[in-house]
């Protein structure tokens, strides 16, 4: 039997309703897969994506792997929702991604939106999850979110997952929002 602290349960997700389950080997690690909801995407296309993404991430920062890893991907908003909306966040052992149900992986724009989200969020739990700052409000919120979105896009040009054109161009852009 394992005793943690109550602020442990901040490192998860909490969810009622129905969670499709799947899971895919990733080097030596299991990554899982929880969704729940409707898509205009089959959650086989999602994983696929995420695991390529996870597989060059580990490569790359832990390349002894992790034994489990868990990515959440849960619905927020109305289906008839107007506009495209993401978010996501990291957490001990895994990653959570809130996506509104119309989105879907055949527009390049969403697909590049939702790859850097998976890569910024995976990033996260190294910057931010094993190395944390010592307060958050200590100033330190550039550094985590600037380094976290520099290797987000450099991982996914190693990843082939967007060019080195794109990776520049996107980069540069995210300099210029932090600067």
């Amino acid at each position: 039997r394992q005793v943690r602290p109550l602020a442990s349960l901040q490192q998860g997700i909490w969810y009622a309703g129905r969670i499709r389950v799947s899971s895919v080997r990733v080097g030596q690690s299991t990554v899982r897969f929880a969704t729940s909801g409707q898509w205009r995407f089959r959650d086989a296309e999602l994983a696929q994506l995420v695991a390529r993404i996870v597989a060059t991430e580990l490569a790359f920062a832990d390349p002894g792997g992790r034994p489990d890893f868990l990515v959440t991907v849960l619905p927020i908003g109305p289906p008839d929702w107007p506009h495209a909306v993401r978010a996501g966040v990291a957490l001990a052992g895994g990653f959570a991604l809130f996506l509104t149900p119309n989105h879907a992986l055949v527009d390049p724009d969403a697909v590049l939106a939702i790859k850097h989200l998976v890569a910024h969020e995976m990033f996260h739990t190294w910057t931010g999850g094993l190395i944390r700052p010592a307060t958050p409000a200590d100033g330190s919120r550039w550094f985590f979110e600037g380094f976290t979105n520099f290797f987000a896009w450099r991982l996914l040009a190693r990843a082939g997952l967007v060019t080195p054109a794109e990776f520049a161009a996107h980069w540069n852009a995210d300099l210029r929002k932090l600067a």
